[in-house]
């Protein structure tokens, strides 16, 4: 039989339609794709060039802060070369007209207040725009709370020593204020009352941010906020610290993070006394005492001697329900404890009390059994 041409006729246009609407489809579905990558590319350049911007400015500000410092010591050197050239010859031969002496003097000095207040201001903006960039960063959702602390302890050692090496003797204090308001040491306090299981190296690095946000409290200066930091603030800090130690005092090979930590908890305690009754109520502290492990009951011991070592007025600040608690710890350490150095470190608090205390001391004994 000869084969049907007219059925090959018909098929083969209606193969040709079916492969080109399969090409369309591929070219749309491939349309469709390219498109996607397209914008995450772009979303994600644009996410990179953004952060290089910032990098950029904030390297341009400090630049440009730089150059006009070097602008006002050359305008200053020049006007001290001025003043020179002025009084130079004539000062030699009437240096006994006391008006001249007095007004080169006046003149100098005056520049000299000037460059001082000047270079103070640039101290002061250069700390703040550090503050600043550390809480842009800090405010990144995609952060881990691991990733934080990192972040947060190497902008906290910027800020601290980058203001505890300028001229401005006061500065210190300006910046850790400036760190409280910003809610940057909240934020720590928050990281420090987590309980993850984290590796020693996180344990590390939060037992540093304890030890950070403990200096930064002491010796900060909040203003008109000063209630709320003392009251609500500095309470929640050493629930932190307190809670850290607690953790610590039972992982392993932690006892030299825990020893950091109870250090920051003295630390805290030498300038602001009025937070010993919370240490001595906290069920943290509690927890961190009913331990069985000698060097943690050492350690508490000499956290309370280091204290009264470090602030002389730390005794005398105490009020009388604070100093029973403290001669209650040390009297009960010596008691239950077989270990002699924890003995004598214990019968070395109590002289120290004694000591500090004088006249107020044997009245309080006559309440403690």
């Amino acid at each position: 039989n000869p084969p049907d041409i007219g059925n090959q006729k018909l098929s083969e246009p209606a193969g040709r339609m079916m492969m080109e609407e399969s090409v369309s489809a591929f070219e749309t579905h491939l349309t469709a794709v390219m498109d996607s990558l397209i914008r995450a590319s772009v979303c994600e350049i644009t996410k990179l060039f953004q952060e290089t911007v910032n990098d950029y400015l904030v390297e341009l500000s400090l630049n440009r802060k730089e150059n006009d410092a070097l602008k006002l010591r050359l305008k200053f050197t020049e006007s001290k070369l001025r003043t020179e050239r002025m009084y130079g010859m004539g000062w030699a031969a009437n240096r006994r007209n006391a008006g001249l002496e007095e007004g080169k003097e006046a003149v100098a000095g005056e520049e000299a207040v000037e460059l001082w207040a000047w270079e103070q201001q640039q101290e002061e903006e250069e700390g703040e725009a550090l503050i600043s960039e550390l809480k842009r960063q800090m405010d990144n959702e995609d952060l881990d709370p691991e990733q934080k602390i990192m972040l947060l302890n190497n902008g906290l050692n910027k800020v601290l020593n980058s203001a505890a090496f300028q001229k401005n003797s006061g500065l210190l204090t300006l910046m850790k204020a400036q760190l409280y308001h910003s809610g940057i040491l909240r934020l720590g306090v928050r990281l420090l009352s987590q309980h993850p299981s984290r590796p020693q190296g996180n344990w590390s690095a939060t037992a540093t941010l304890a030890h950070l946000i403990s200096s930064c409290c002491v010796g900060a200066e909040p203003g008109r906020h000063s209630e709320t930091f003392l009251t609500l603030f500095l309470p929640s800090v050493m629930d932190g610290l307190l809670s850290l130690a607690n953790q610590l005092k039972s992982q392993v090979e932690g006892l030299s993070l825990f020893r950091k930590v109870m250090d920051s908890v003295g630390w805290l305690l030498s300038a602001h006394t009025h937070l010993t009754v919370q240490v001595f109520s906290s069920t943290q502290y509690e927890q961190i005492q009913l331990c069985d492990d000698i060097t943690v009951s050492l350690l508490c011991i000499q956290m309370w001697i280091q204290t009264c070592t470090v602030s002389s007025k730390f005794l005398s600040d105490l009020s009388d329900d604070a100093i029973l608690l403290l001669l209650e710890e040390a009297v009960c350490q010596l008691a239950h404890s077989s270990d002699a150095a924890v003995g004598g470190a214990s019968i070395r608090l109590i002289l120290l009390m004694a000591r500090g205390l004088e006249l107020r001391l044997p009245s309080l004994k006559l309440n403690f059994k």
